[in-house]
């Protein structure tokens, strides 16, 4: 179960992850209020629809608010769940505001660019990097990955398997990348949370 600024959803028992049942909307708009994290304008609450998550608590005490976004970048559905039949909305945290980037007007998360890195396990070991050279989040095309390839992968097999990577980026996050190869195990994994970005613009 999940409760932030006044908001109430819980996950069921599945296996898979289906998002977060906002199973309590008469007490808080989480799930019906979602803006556009760079304008703020408001975005259409639909299934697939993403933005940010605006809290509107309509029962609040002790706390003055009435509307906060609170940086969460959120999915949302409003289908019925496939594992526990839930007919209200579900939403999924895809990323964070401060982390979005603007390629050639489309909104790219590093959340959604690791998703389709993860997948190509173990032909890549899931470990990359998204090399800023300016400072977002407009970035000028092509934005540049590194991404460590597999430890059985040969050099003649990358071509390929850059190709099916920048295919996929392309459908589903609506830009093509420019993939930058590292030997297994080259990119440092820290003990705490592992870094998204490489920045090389001055800060």
């Amino acid at each position: 179960m999940a409760q932030g600024a006044g908001s109430f959803g819980m996950s069921c028992d599945s296996d898979e992850y289906y998002g977060m049942h906002c199973f309590a909307p008469d007490y808080n708009l989480f799930q019906d209020d979602i803006v556009d994290p760079e304008t703020k304008e408001p975005i259409e609450v639909k299934e697939g629809a993403v933005g940010e998550a605006v809290h509107t608590s309509l029962n609040r005490q002790a706390v003055p608010y009435l509307r906060y976004a609170y940086g969460d970048i959120v999915e949302v559905y409003t289908s019925e769940c496939p594992n526990c039949g839930f007919k209200g909305k579900r939403v999924k945290v895809v990323g964070r505001s401060d982390d979005l980037l603007i390629i050639k007007g489309a909104n790219v998360y590093p959340s959604g660019i690791k998703a389709v890195i993860k997948e190509f396990v173990p032909r890549t070991t899931g470990n990359m990097r998204i090399v800023l050279e300016e400072k977002p989040p407009r970035v000028v095309p092509p934005l540049k990955i590194k991404v460590e390839y597999g430890q059985d992968v040969a050099e003649n097999q990358l071509p390929e398997i850059e190709k099916q990577i920048k295919h996929e980026m392309h459908t589903r996050l609506r830009f093509t990348p420019e993939i930058i190869w590292q030997e297994p195990g080259s990119l440092e994994t820290p003990l705490g949370k592992t870094p998204m970005f490489e920045s090389k613009y001055k800060k």
